[in-house]
């Protein structure tokens, strides 16, 4: 049981294709400035597909495909740039926490993104991943509508996707957004591609300074138990509430900043993420998160922070150190953590290619201890093929 629960976390340790935060600290751009999602995550925008599509490590010319990558599309944009056209496609080895497992490679996913713009100030986005959905809240594929006739306008989303809580990771199986329940690991408190119907307006109109505030239902958030209760009742609405406020290239032309809180939840259910980060451009990141969770059934801490290293164009180094701890308090009491440190690298060999290996040293704690508990060093290699 335990190899099953380390082998579906790394399965969806980047699905689905999301932003990486540390972009927006290496380059000074915000994550609205290259994806459809102001939160950055899936499609890419016309700006975000041309920052990547020419991310290499090794030129193509110099191992003979110069031919066959000048024959693909060289925009992502069609119908006279109103359609936008994505797609990402992973697989994985990994091995199982127990010892004698042997390691498997396996699809991670298959997904698909589109938008269209029919009108200006208005456009129509969604994705869909086939891949099969194995946590509460999980959802193969999320949709929505947006607003915005003027750039200085708000923006206005309604549909069914996920609200815009903490910074939003290409990796699932950070401890951010993890819960350090009673099971020998952890599960997702947050699950890849969670959504819920409902509403986000956010303002990005001053280069310094996003807000946004949104009303959600909570049907999928409402699937996640602890001691086999749901955290929030179904259909008992949700809030949220989040502020940005970066700095990018104003103290000092090689330095990015960027600070925030969010709150989601209500009476009931409450969760708040505090987040930072500070970059030399096209250098050095370092960023921080801490979520504090309080449900009817106890509470959680979560913290991460993660160093990154840009070597060359197209390989970085990753550091990152993190833990969550839940402490039950109904039924009974007891307290749970999970903490992890993570080396790893993303390379971009070629045009469209991603190789992402990591080493991960994973140690668990319980009190008083009712399961059992366990240490375990692992890697795992992602392939990553992407448009």
């Amino acid at each position: 049981m335990r190899m099953l629960i380390f082998l579906v976390l790394t399965a969806l340790a980047a699905v689905p294709a999301l932003s990486i935060p540390q972009l927006t600290l290496f380059s000074g751009n915000r994550c609205v400035n290259c994806h459809v999602n102001q939160q950055g995550a899936g499609l890419r925008n016309e700006l975000g597909w041309y920052s990547m599509n020419e991310t290499s490590l090794i030129p193509p010319s110099s191992v003979g495909l110069g031919g066959f990558y000048e024959s693909l599309p060289q925009s992502n944009l069609a119908l006279d740039e109103r359609l936008n056209l994505g797609f990402d496609l992973r697989f994985q080895t990994a091995r199982g926490i127990d010892t004698g497992a042997t390691r498997k490679v396996f699809p991670m996913q298959v997904a698909a993104h589109a938008a269209y713009t029919p009108l200006d100030g208005l456009t129509l986005e969604g994705t869909y991943n086939a891949g099969p959905t194995r946590y509460a809240g999980q959802r193969s594929g999320s949709f929505s509508a947006l607003v915005q006739p003027e750039v200085m306008w708000p923006q206005l989303r309604v549909g069914f996707f996920q609200p815009s809580i903490g910074i939003r990771y290409d990796d699932h199986s950070m401890m951010i957004r993890q819960i350090a329940d009673n099971t020998a690991y952890a599960n997702p408190l947050i699950a890849p591609n969670y959504a819920e119907w409902g509403a986000e307006l956010t303002w990005f109109g001053a280069q310094w300074l996003t807000i946004g505030v949104g009303a959600f239902g909570s049907s999928g958030l409402a699937e996640v138990q602890l001691n086999n209760r749901s955290i929030v009742a179904n259909n008992q609405p949700l809030a949220l509430a989040r502020i940005v406020i970066s700095d990018h290239a104003g103290i000092a032309s090689w330095l990015n900043l960027y600070g925030g809180a969010s709150f989601f939840g209500n009476a009931d259910t409450r969760m708040v993420n505090a987040f930072a980060g500070l970059g030399w451009e096209d250098r050095v990141s370092l960023m921080a998160e801490v979520m504090q969770g309080a449900f009817q059934q106890g509470s959680t801490q979560n913290w991460s922070v993660a160093l990154s290293a840009m070597v060359v164009q197209g390989l970085m180094l990753e550091a990152r150190v993190e833990e969550a701890r839940y402490r039950s308090e109904d039924p009974i009491t007891y307290e749970n953590r999970v903490r992890q440190l993570v080396f790893g690298a993303q390379i971009f060999l070629l045009p469209y290619i991603e190789l992402r290996p990591d080493y991960r040293i994973i140690d668990t704690e319980q009190s008083p201890r009712m399961v059992d508990q366990y240490a375990a060093k692992r890697w795992n290699v992602q392939l990553h093929f992407f448009f």
